[in-house]
């Protein structure tokens, strides 16, 4: 469980850095090439702020976590994935969104405020209130979603039809528009490429920035 502690007001935050998430585990080779200035870099060390339109690209051995700064959300990004983070600030919330073209995928979704979090692919959006569950995305085959609890509307984004992604189902959605869910069976799930799962013990996280009246503040992260 993760536990975020702010030494100034979350308005800070969002009207200052525009920060929207924070790397909080990461290992391997990754590329990160961040919106600000376009440029790649190698290496997507624990604590790194990430902000909208950020892109991470893991590669054979890669893997991340991110958690969104407001409601404490996280993402696993596996090997071998691609995706952009998006997040639209608005007063106490971030409408959140993360573009996969390719690749694994766990999210842990805390129950949003307002509108969905939504995961895009070139096949299907997902949209989810709340909820655990693994995205498998191929882009030229289609993709895979395991519910692990609550629900989620996926939708073919070529037919437009949408299911409802339970707890211990899978969906299948294809590129040649077909869409179907059916109970979880073995070997559906993907392995978890986390090699802290079930670690025990508090961490922090501090990021420094500069707000706009040129103040040096710092976003505290605790985790345990």
């Amino acid at each position: 469980m993760f536990r975020l502690l702010f030494i100034f007001s979350f308005i800070s935050i969002m009207y200052s850095a525009d920060i929207i998430g924070v790397i909080i585990k990461s290992q391997g080779k990754i590329e990160y090439k961040k919106s600000s200035n376009g440029k790649t870099q190698q290496g997507l060390p624990k604590g790194t702020p990430l902000f909208n339109n950020d892109v991470i690209n893991t590669k054979d051995d890669g893997f991340a976590i991110f958690l969104y700064v407001d409601d404490q959300s996280q993402v696993k990004i596996q090997k071998n994935t691609e995706l952009v983070i998006r997040g639209a600030i608005e007063p106490g919330n971030i409408v959140k969104q993360i573009n996969v073209s390719n690749g694994t995928i766990k999210a842990n979704v805390k129950k949003q405020k307002g509108s969905d979090f939504t995961v895009v692919s070139p096949t299907s959006v997902a949209a989810v209130k709340g909820t655990d569950f693994w995205g498998v995305i191929d882009q030229s085959n289609g993709d895979k979603f395991c519910g692990l609890s609550g629900s989620v509307a996926i939708t073919n984004s070529i037919t437009n039809e949408t299911v409802q992604l339970l707890a211990n189902t899978t969906a299948i959605s294809l590129r040649d528009g077909s869409i179907g869910v059916t109970p979880t069976e073995e070997g559906d799930l993907p392995e978890d490429q986390d090699p802290g799962e079930g670690e025990s013990g508090e961490t922090e996280i501090r990021i420094p920035f500069q707000n706009d009246a040129g103040e040096q503040k710092e976003l505290i992260i605790k985790i345990n």
